[in-house]
Parts: structure tokens; C-alpha cells; sequence
């Protein structure tokens, strides 16, 4: 659980206090999966940042600032598979395409309304919003046989067949 403090003018401030949404998701290898985060309010996102501890300090699966993906801080393994549902009306859900594996972890979710996006990043105080274990199950083993050998499994199938 978390409490977030935002000030409103000299006078007022608003108080949330809720818990972060945490859920466990499992998909298939090649997949295309949602995790989802909404913030509270439905309005604008300033930031929206998705990340996993497992990766480097400066890395995130997507950072999202001053209305684009900051690519420079973006891990390569998710490079063109990641994108934000909708951060213009606080939903700052993540999209991730052709999922394997080596993506199986903890995603956080954090983000900002209504604050200052202009400060330094490490500086910024964004609230967690989702936390989701994502177990991606490995693709299905094939058997490929050379084309002869299909033929010929073919050919003895069906003679075996009118063999009754």
C-alpha cells in the first residue's frame, strides 16, 4: 500500500491512499499480452515508466516523458515489442508483442499526473500502480522430417490403411 500526498495550491492538497494492483499473468510463447495500469485519475499521464528489477539501473521496458518513449533508456530485449495502451486518458497499460520466455519476471508500473515532468528523472516521485508476474511458457516442440521421410510415412500410412 501506498499514500501519495499531491498539493493542489498553498492551502489544499488531495490525499489517495490505495494499494497497488498486483497480479500474475501467464501466456503463451509468440503472444501478444496486455499488463495492465490504470491511474487513478483519468487524465493525462505526465510520466508512465514499466520496469523489472532484473534489468539494468538505467533501463525500463518503456519510459514514457514529455509525450513520447524515451528510446535511450529503453532495455534492447524490448525494443519494437512494447508500447503504452493509452496514456492520454491515464491508462498507461503495456503492450507486449511476440512474448518469450526470457520475459517472464515482475513488471512495475509507476506513474505521474499532474506533476512536474520537467525535473530530473531520478528526481521524479511517481506512484506504483501495478505489479505483474508475467510467466511466459515455452512454444510446443516440433518434429520436422525430411521431405522423403513425410513421403514415405505417408505411402506406409496408407497402405496400412486398405490393409484391414
Amino acid at each position: 500500500m501506498f499514500l501519495s500526498l499531491k498539493l493542489l495550491s498553498n492551502f489544499s492538497a488531495l490525499l489517495f491512499f490505495s494499494s497497488a494492483d498486483q497480479r500474475t499473468i501467464r501466456v503463451k510463447y509468440g503472444e501478444t499480452v496486455t499488463l495492465p495500469c490504470t491511474a487513478p485519475l483519468r487524465e493525462r499521464l505526465d510520466v508512465a515508466e514499466w520496469s523489472r528489477a532484473d534489468l539494468e539501473s538505467d533501463q525500463y521496458v518503456i519510459f514514457y516523458m514529455d509525450n513520447r518513449v524515451n528510446k535511450d533508456s529503453q532495455s534492447p530485449s524490448f525494443k519494437d515489442r512494447v508500447d503504452l495502451q493509452d496514456v492520454r486518458n491515464g491508462n498507461a497499460s503495456l503492450i507486449l508483442k511476440e512474448a518469450k520466455p526470457d520475459d517472464s519476471g515482475t513488471y512495475d508500473c509507476r506513474v505521474l499526473q499532474g506533476g512536474d515532468s520537467c525535473r530530473k528523472r531520478d528526481i521524479l516521485d511517481t506512484d506504483l500502480i501495478s505489479i505483474i508476474n508475467l510467466t511466459v511458457d515455452p512454444g510446443e516442440m516440433f518434429l520436422f522430417l525430411h521431405p522423403c521421410l513425410s513421403s514415405l510415412c505417408v505411402i506406409i500410412s496408407s497402405y496400412l490403411l486398405t490393409w484391414h
